[in-house]
């Protein structure tokens, strides 16, 4: 038998078969993909950290709070869990969707914290022999719509933010977390394998990489002291402030209390730089304009179900950065 390649048979095998070996290759390439895509190990809620910006007028500084998201990452604000930031705009929309659009992004545990001014949300006008006034804020009106998603920063709630993360860092420090000598390190580690082989981080599994992720875990642990013992210094300083906001539904009263930026423009109006309002006011001439504020710009920090629940910390890390640099300009 010939087996002999030459170019005529060759010529004739491609003429008649092409499609065939076409085919093969791009059946080949999809298994590999669909091999890939199944393996791959993915990226949890807890690994992404994403500011979205709302309703409200509210206006991130494209270049300058870009330019602070892009540093603190890079100044090692968050923790090793981290390895993804994102600013979603979700204002950009056609009236009425706004909401069900956030309600998406919550719905599939994306978000950690949002900016939101404390000025009359037009939505809630209610006009009367010429006199226009409002019902609600923005921060009032945003916080009817997604109440079971935002966390609680009342400093004597026991199930709000800062009391569990006081509690989640007492768990470290021997004397208390206002004690940094105090922390026991070898608790931190304990927590870290039980964590690991909870969720079968891959990550971690050799007894080396085990070790190195004890160290980053020792890390984490700090960075949360540093952001809560410094927001509790600005709070008493009156640097920033807390705002209650009371709710009702089904006849009961519920009070959440949110984090006022800017109670005091002498302290931080450098906030401006970085995340700002639209205001109307008049002119000299009595000229309606308009102007950038930063007056009670609030912030709202997200309380996501796919978020695990320490890592929730990774928001109050980002707002005393913006914070430090706001009081350093």
């Amino acid at each position: 038998m010939d087996a002999k390649i030459t170019k005529k048979r060759l010529n004739e095998m491609l003429s008649y078969d092409w499609v065939k070996i076409l085919l093969s290759i791009a059946g080949a390439i999809l298994v590999w993909s669909l091999i890939f895509t199944m393996t791959a190990t993915k990226i949890t809620p807890s690994q992404q950290f994403t500011v979205l910006n709302y309703r409200g007028n509210v206006q991130l500084s494209t270049t300058r709070f870009n330019d602070l998201y892009q540093k603190a990452y890079a100044d090692g604000v968050y923790s090793y869990e981290v390895i993804e930031t994102n600013v979603r705009d979700v204002t950009e929309m056609v009236e009425g969707t706004e909401s069900q659009l956030l309600q998406a992004t919550l719905g599939t545990d994306e978000g950690d914290l949002i900016f939101l001014p404390a000025t009359p949300d037009p939505r809630s006008a209610q006009t009367e022999n010429d006199v226009t006034t409002y019902e609600m804020t923005y921060l009032e009106s945003f916080l009817y719509s997604e109440y079971r998603y935002i966390a609680d920063l009342s400093l004597t709630n026991e199930n709000g933010y800062f009391k569990t993360m006081e509690a989640f860092l007492n768990g470290f420090y021997t004397e208390g977390f206002e004690k940094a000598e105090s922390l026991d390190e070898a608790a931190v580690h304990r927590y870290f394998r039980a964590r690991v082989k909870a969720n079968k981080d891959k990550r971690f599994k050799t007894e080396t990489q085990i070790a190195a992720g004890e160290k980053l875990e020792v890390e984490r642990v700090k960075k949360y002291r540093e952001a809560l013992v410094k927001t509790y210094a600005y709070l008493a300083d009156g640097v920033i402030a807390l705002t209650p906001v009371d709710m009702e539904y089904d006849g009961v009263t519920h009070t959440k209390y949110m984090l006022n930026l800017c109670p005091d423009e002498t302290k931080m109006g450098k906030l401006i730089d970085y995340v700002a309002y639209e205001t109307t006011f008049v002119d000299g001439e009595g000229k309606e304009s308009t102007k950038k504020a930063v007056q009670d710009m609030h912030v709202a920090l997200f309380k996501v179900p796919g978020i695990e629940a320490s890592f929730e910390f990774e928001s109050l890390s980002f707002v005393v950065y913006l914070i430090d640099t706001c009081l350093a300009a």
